[in-house]
């Protein structure tokens, strides 16, 4: 999140420069000189949207992966709880635990790959 903070601060002060460079013209500042500046920064501009755009993917990407992980460990707490009180069999109960445990571990796999894919 500091990150995106940063880069929005980036964005504002672009956004002056831009005003900036515009206002040279009115001052007598030949316009073509003037127009090769606004697109400099401009270009700047669109790259920090886009960097702004890709963490906050990521971030709403890792979101998701966690709440995901935190339904499948609630699932597999109910099971135990179903199993404990006598409703299902330990053959189901172990089978399924293990199909949970395998979408959980590959979960986490995908977790780790988010937060190293933000570095």
């Amino acid at each position: 999140m500091n990150k995106i903070k940063e880069l929005e601060d980036r964005r504002r002060e672009v956004l002056k420069r831009i005003e900036e460079a515009r206002s040279l013209a009115e001052r007598g500042v030949s316009w073509t000189i003037v127009q090769a500046k606004v697109e400099e920064y401009e270009a700047e501009l669109r790259k920090i949207d886009r960097e702004i755009a890709s963490l906050v993917l990521g971030e709403s990407e890792l979101a998701s992966l966690q709440a995901e992980k935190e339904r499948i460990e609630l699932r597999i707490k109910v099971l135990e709880q179903m199993y404990k009180m006598g409703e299902i069999s330990k053959k189901v109960y172990k089978d399924k635990k293990r199909e949970l445990e395998a979408e959980l571990e590959d979960l986490e796999r995908r977790i780790a790959e988010a937060k190293l894919a933000e570095i």
